[in-house]
């Protein structure tokens, strides 16, 4: 490291405020591994990352995770250093990247290489030193056992250098072979820093977990889901989402509610006499997407919710979703009358048909018409080929009668599968409105 990157820069702890306990330390690798394919992300930008950041750089969190088991592809690479934030955006800046201080007081900046060949996010070494439960203040380190033990799971506290040596501080790979999803030092306290954490436990435990919690830590779960309350709406949104429709979905829902932790992120208050943790409904629901389809979060969640409306309307309020994905939700109520099929596509496009259609079949436990799948699967938008403009060239007066006159040309092109065209629309206007409009005195 130069003078010049180190210029101005707050040295990386403070002597004034008091120290945490050095930990002992245990800074040998404990494996090798190939690190050839994080090295080679996104078109071997991050091998000139490593380099442009220095030896001391290293590759961590999911990305190390995936690639012990050898399922990692070219997702999200995330790097540390013990550099300082300042200095990793002046050798950046220098070097023609792009940076952006996605989280600078808490050391975070994402590197975009350049000409767009990927994105990086680069974490100076850091360790807690206040938390709420939301938010945490840290404080830089050069300590990698330090930087380790603020994150949340052994396996996620992994990292990788480039020559492939990969140090683990507290267990992370015998936790991945045995599919124990364990908190880094007590669970309690990691929980208690951000309670997020809780989520993503169970997203976690759905993907690496081969056994049932240990008893501690489904204590620790469910003693601070109450305090989830505090979180915001956005990101309670994000992680629950990524249980919806990741794996094992159900065994994780039911899980979750025999914690008491799933009540706290769903709407329970309603007079519907279907119980939170009744998941028959989601049951169908995903026996019929094997067959079906990808996936569907709304129409997932409002299963879980046994497509209440009250429900559904606290649910779009606590997430605080947008106006298009709400309407979206409400329209799978079981309050709102159904459409035929061509007037769902029409109105509502193929994705809501689709949801309504599973959601439809799946309540009344029938299977699901692999015709009307089709359909809605080959439907392309398309709009009534006349507007109202044609009824008054044709001679009607401006005013309500038009409207009604292009209604009633849109539903006879609607009760046709689309297919009339332009002309023989306004062959139909016409003649409905020679039949019923007086247009001599005109």
């Amino acid at each position: 490291m130069t003078a010049a990157d180190t210029e101005n820069d707050p040295p990386l702890t403070d002597a004034s405020t008091p120290q945490s306990p050095v930990l002992p330390q245990r800074d040998d690798p404990v494996a090798t591994v190939d690190a050839s394919l994080l090295l080679t992300a996104h078109g071997g930008a991050a091998t000139k990352l490593i380099d442009l950041l220095g030896g001391d750089a290293r590759f961590v969190g999911g990305c190390v995770r995936d690639l012990v088991l050898g399922e990692f592809g070219q997702g999200d690479v995330d790097i540390a250093t013990p550099l300082h934030p300042n200095t990793v955006t002046r050798r950046l800046t220098r070097a023609g990247w792009k940076t952006i201080p996605v989280g600078i007081e808490h050391g975070t900046v994402m590197a975009v290489a350049p000409e767009s060949r990927g994105t990086f996010e680069i974490t100076t070494l850091r360790e807690d030193i206040e938390t709420d439960g939301r938010h945490a203040k840290v404080r830089f380190t050069e300590d990698w056992r330090q930087d380790a033990a603020r994150r949340d799971f052994t396996y996620n506290a992994m990292s990788v250098d480039r020559k492939g040596l990969l140090y683990d501080y507290f267990g992370g790979l015998e936790d991945l072979e045995a599919g124990h999803t364990r908190f880094v030092g007590n669970a309690t306290e990691r929980i208690a820093e951000d309670r997020l954490r809780i989520l993503r436990a169970y997203r976690f435990h759905a993907r690496f977990g081969l056994r049932e919690w240990d008893g501690a830590t489904a204590r620790a779960l469910a003693a601070q889901a109450p305090e989830m309350a505090a979180l915001s709406g956005e990101r309670i949104r994000q992680e629950l989402a990524k249980i919806m429709v990741g794996p094992r979905v159900l065994d994780t829902l039911r899980t979750m509610a025999e914690h008491g932790v799933l009540a706290q992120v769903l709407p329970t208050q309603t007079a519907h006499r279907t119980r939170i943790d009744d998941f028959s409904l989601l049951d169908r629901l995903m026996t019929l997407e094997e067959l079906h389809d990808q996936p569907g979060l709304w129409r997932r969640l409002a299963a879980v919710l046994h497509r209440d409306e009250a429900r559904l309307q606290a649910l779009a309020a606590r997430f605080k979703i947008s106006n298009r994905d709400r309407e979206a939700l409400l329209r799978l109520s079981t309050s709102v009358p159904a459409k035929t099929l061509n007037w769902a596509l029409y109105l509502d496009g193929p994705d809501a048909s689709l949801d309504r259609l599973l959601l439809d079949a799946a309540e009344m436990n029938t299977p699901a018409s692999t015709d009307f799948v089709r359909q809605i699967q080959n439907f392309q938008p398309v709009q009534l080929p006349i507007s109202g403009q044609d009824a008054i060239d044709l001679g009607v007066a401006p005013g309500p009668a038009v409207g009604q006159l292009i209604r009633r040309i849109e539903a006879w092109w609607v009760e046709r599968d689309f297919q009339p065209t332009r002309e023989q629309c306004l062959w139909e206007l016409s003649h409905v409105i020679n039949d019923e409009f007086d247009l001599s005195a005109s």
